[in-house]
């Protein structure tokens, strides 16, 4: 376990099966400064990112040397910078962000698959993999009209002026034979394939 600024994290490696030789490795990571916000601790502002991420690895050994892996990875983020609800004008320089509408931001990956590796010799292999990934961001901002009425803030409208969604998703498989010629020289062959949406 660890704690820092920028994530509190566990992670955990061990043995599956001892006597097969399996074994795991996963570890997960949280946003320290959403847990001071939960917290009540004051951070300096409002807009606090919130993320967290993980990853894990299985691997399996198989007969004549031959080896299987689970693995995968992804993590998300999100951030609502929100000033409509400002109840007095600040005169607040702000780090991130525009001060003329709330921003909500949020963006996310993950990537996961199968590799399957089995020796030939000792001077070649054959390695193969399918795998699937995606990523994705996604923001919306709205303007706000508002006036000031004694001092503080009258709200009039939060009119939406922009929002998006890109995304990717893909997916792979391959395989190929590693033949080391001599010292100086190796050849790999093989094939890849990749659909993008």
């Amino acid at each position: 376990a660890q704690f820092g600024f920028l994530g509190t994290d566990i992670m955990a490696e061990g043995p599956l099966n001892s006597k097969k030789g399996s074994s795991y490795l996963a570890m997960f990571r949280y946003s320290t400064l959403d847990l001071f916000n939960f917290l009540g601790i004051q951070i300096g502002t409002d807009a606090v990112p919130k993320y967290y991420d993980g990853a894990f690895k299985l691997n399996f050994p198989l007969a004549n040397n031959g080896n299987l892996s689970v693995w995968g990875i992804g993590g998300n983020s999100t951030i609502d910078i929100i000033l409509s609800a400002d109840e007095v004008p600040d005169t607040t320089t702000f780090l991130f962000g525009d001060n003329d509408r709330d921003q909500y931001f949020t963006s996310h990956m993950f990537t996961g698959g199968l590799t399957y590796t089995q020796p030939l010799s000792t001077e070649a292999f054959i390695k193969a993999g399918i795998a699937a990934s995606q990523s994705q961001v996604v923001a919306h901002h709205d303007y706000i009209s508002r006036r000031t009425v004694n001092g503080k803030f009258v709200l009039d409208s939060l009119p939406p002026i922009l929002d998006y969604t890109f995304r990717e998703t893909k997916y792979s498989s391959y395989v190929f034979l590693n033949q080391k010629l001599n010292r100086q020289l190796t050849l790999k062959t093989g094939l890849q394939l990749d659909l993008f949406q």
